[in-house]
């Protein structure tokens, strides 16, 4: 009997910590700000820093063109086209939670996905990110701005740092300042400090897994984003770049490359990029199939990432 009797109090306990620990987890969900989303969500890392010029949504793939105002739209599986849906749209994209964001003339502009529902969220904006219900953005003044579309409030994260552009990833926002290196900072300005120093200029950052990678000049370097000991892999030289897991593709003046990223950083004997385009790209994208490019002439081409079955997007 008494053994039973510690056998039901000790079922009563584990029942009650089962009930206290799922009520502190509900709470810690719903009590965490819909704002605080690490990542690009909606869109990869590298199509922001290439100009936000494409966006994946249930099968189908939504892109602006780098000379020429409007959004297009074309299925991801099958090659039979691209149509016009939108005559608005300077070149950034983004979707979060079937909402579609666009700028047009430095306007940050949502609408539905069949682009009805229009509403201007910000008059002017540079080079904007929305994270959750967090949209940052460089003001006309220069200045890295936060602004909740919970609250509508415009907060000045950074304030005169010349700031030429920048990512967020798990509530840190990498940015490159006016000196060319790269810093993080936390939402609210504060541990703002020199994360990379810069031999050159950094450009397009990029966060992949655990690895943030940047162009410093035309030199492309990768970095683990943790650890105390900064380690930079120079892999290429390079003018854009997009990279997928394990693979690589990158631009300079001979053309379009693609590659093993892990290969090459261990420079492994032997191997080298294959070349499949010649001629400069602009706009590298990547869906979840598909890297992809621009051409001179604005025309779209699509490869997988393992570098075969290259395609026009007519």
């Amino acid at each position: 009997m008494p053994q039973r009797k510690k056998t039901q109090i000790f079922a009563t306990v584990f029942v009650a910590f089962v009930v206290v620990f799922a009520l502190a987890v509900c709470f810690i969900i719903y009590s965490t700000p819909e704002e605080v989303v690490s990542g690009t969500a909606g869109n990869y890392s590298i199509n922001i820093s290439n100009g936000g010029y494409l966006v994946e949504d249930e099968g189908f793939l939504f892109f602006t063109k780098p000379q020429e105002k409007g959004i297009w739209r074309t299925d991801t599986q099958k090659n039979n086209g691209a149509k016009r849906i939108h005559k608005k749209g300077d070149g950034f994209l983004q979707n979060i939670k079937n909402t579609y964001y666009y700028i047009d003339n430095n306007k940050l502009i949502s609408c539905n996905w069949d682009g009805e529902n229009e509403k201007v969220i910000l008059n002017y904006v540079k080079k904007p990110l929305v994270v959750g219900s967090l949209i940052f953005y460089i003001d006309e003044n220069e200045n890295l701005c936060k602004y909740s579309s919970i609250t509508e409030k415009i907060t000045v994260v950074l304030k005169d740092k010349n700031i030429k552009e920048f990512l967020v990833y798990y509530r840190r926002i990498y940015y490159v300042d006016g000196t060319g290196n790269i810093c993080k900072v936390a939402f609210d300005g504060n541990n703002n400090e020199v994360f990379i120093k810069a031999n050159e200029n950094a450009s397009k950052l990029s966060i992949d897994g655990q690895y943030i990678f940047y162009l410093d000049g035309t030199k492309l370097y990768s970095v683990m984003l943790s650890g105390k000991q900064l380690i930079k892999a120079n892999i290429v030289n390079a003018k854009e770049y997009a990279v997928f897991g394990e693979y690589l593709v990158y631009s300079n003046q001979k053309g379009i490359y693609h590659c093993n990223i892990n290969k090459l950083i261990q420079k492994e004997k032997g191997y080298k990029a294959k070349r499949i385009a010649k001629g400069e790209v602009k706009a590298i994208s990547i869906d979840d199939e598909h890297f992809y490019f621009f051409d001179k002439d604005d025309n779209l081409f699509r490869i997988n990432h393992n570098g075969k079955q290259k395609q026009t997007v007519k």
